[in-house]
């Protein structure tokens, strides 16, 4: 669903990471809301609102976003980002209008959670829980976030001809090359590569699709994804407290920990594929060929690989 003008204004004025969770926010809202209109249709609503007086004022804002809020929780998202999605309404709220128009004390948001630790995974525990995973498509993206060490967001920013060429040769270890997009948070360019493993997985997962070039590797939500990482943790870890300690970002973690625990390649070579920022980054990308990061990676591959696929 396309956004209005203003909207796409706002998200203009954002930093690209915040501005692409702001998008999925808007976006969920505006689905929400489509019974009763459009985030315009909300807006003019919540002014003329404020200009009632004490007796006539019917407090819009705050019992839409009770709803909206309400409906995030019985889909299962994490407090932290409800409380983001509420906030994005709230911030563009006071671009149009210029003041605060939208006080979110009153609109019950759900209390901050304690962060809690992500599992510390080792590759059997890794092994063991992406096995248990039964959905083809879910079990290949964990594969390539634990095997590549790249965020959710690129992730599923990834289409069928981001990897096409090398994955109908059999070229591994695979790149997935953000040399020229960036990682979003951060903006850095940066490639990095997936294993056997993975494309092994990913074989299973497209065997018998027609899929175009342009179709996206994963077509599916970050949200439904953290859904199914929870379901699948329930069952493999029990219960914890907190946020989900086996969340997808917990596989980009195991990345850095188990490949700096190695001590096969240097430290900043991990750092360069998870797309951190480094002083010498770009230097040191125009300095290496795509083969010689290649190379690279194959050195510690079998780090990230289960002994029967080795």
């Amino acid at each position: 669903m396309g956004l209005d003008p203003k909207a796409e204004q706002f998200l203009e004025q954002m930093k690209a990471s915040t501005s692409a969770t702001y998008r999925v926010a808007l976006e969920s809202f505006a689905e929400f809301y489509r019974s009763q209109g459009s985030i315009k249709d909300f807006l003019d609503r919540i002014n003329e609102d404020n200009k009632r007086d004490y007796v006539e004022k019917q407090y819009v804002a705050e019992t839409t976003l009770k709803s909206f809020v309400d409906s995030l929780q019985q889909k299962g998202l994490s407090p932290k980002t409800i409380r983001c999605y509420a906030a994005a309404i709230q911030s563009l709220a006071r671009y149009v209008f210029r003041f605060s128009i939208i006080d979110l004390r009153y609109v019950r948001l759900p209390p901050a959670l304690l962060r809690s630790r992500k599992y510390p995974w080792n590759l059997e525990s890794v092994s063991k829980f992406i096995n248990s995973f039964s959905d083809p498509m879910y079990k290949a993206l964990a594969c390539l976030l634990f095997q590549s060490g790249l965020g959710l967001r690129e992730a599923l920013s990834l289409r069928y001809e981001d990897i096409a060429s090398e994955f109908e040769k059999g070229v591994t270890p695979l790149c997935l090359d953000f040399t020229i997009s960036g990682r979003r948070k951060t903006e850095q360019p940066f490639l990095t590569f997936c294993g056997k493993w993975a494309c092994q997985l990913l074989r299973i997962y497209l065997k018998g699709k027609r899929i175009k070039p342009s179709d996206r590797l994963f077509p599916i939500t970050k949200e439904s994804v953290d859904t199914y990482f929870r379901a699948c943790a329930k069952a493999f870890l029990g219960s914890w407290q907190g946020r989900c300690p086996a969340r997808p970002h917990s596989l980009r973690s195991a990345f850095k920990t188990i490949l700096a625990d190695s001590k096969a390649i240097d430290r900043k070579d991990v750092e360069y594929f998870m797309a951190h920022n480094l002083q010498d980054i770009e230097k040191t990308y125009t300095e290496r060929s795509l083969e010689s990061w290649r190379s690279i990676y194959a050195k510690v591959e079998h780090f990230l690989t289960p002994e029967g696929l080795s």
